[in-house]
């Protein structure tokens, strides 16, 4: 759970600097995801792209999904959340990536993040 706070939190922080990441069009052409298609995480967009427009890092749509609920719900409606850890690595290394973009390094909370996270 305390992994899903800090997900949720890095997701609000970009939101609210205006550099929330894209999650509901392609970058390139605008065009809606279609239901298990294989994505892309445009890294430098901080976006998804389509197969057409395939830049980046794959980007399932469980981790898309998962995306969209940090965006839509609060951290303690997250607690039923079940996901396989594949969708969970991926927004963890997407969000850690837009996090590095905005702030043009890596924040020094990230270190005790993974301290305290850890197993």
């Amino acid at each position: 759970m305390r992994s899903w706070r800090a997900r949720w939190a890095e997701l609000a922080l970009l939101d609210a600097s205006g550099q929330g990441p894209e999650l509901d069009v392609c970058l390139e052409c605008g065009r809606a995801p279609i239901a298990g298609e294989a994505l892309r995480w445009d890294e430098e967009g901080a976006g998804i792209r389509c197969a057409s427009h395939a830049l980046g890092g794959a980007f399932s749509s469980d981790a898309l999904r998962l995306m969209r609920a940090l965006r839509r719900f609060a951290p303690e409606e997250l607690v039923s959340l079940a996901l396989p850890p594949a969708p969970q690595r991926e927004v963890s290394w997407a969000l850690r990536v837009a996090v590095h973009l905005l702030f043009g390094t890596e924040p020094k909370s990230r270190s005790f993040m993974d301290e305290v996270l850890a197993p």
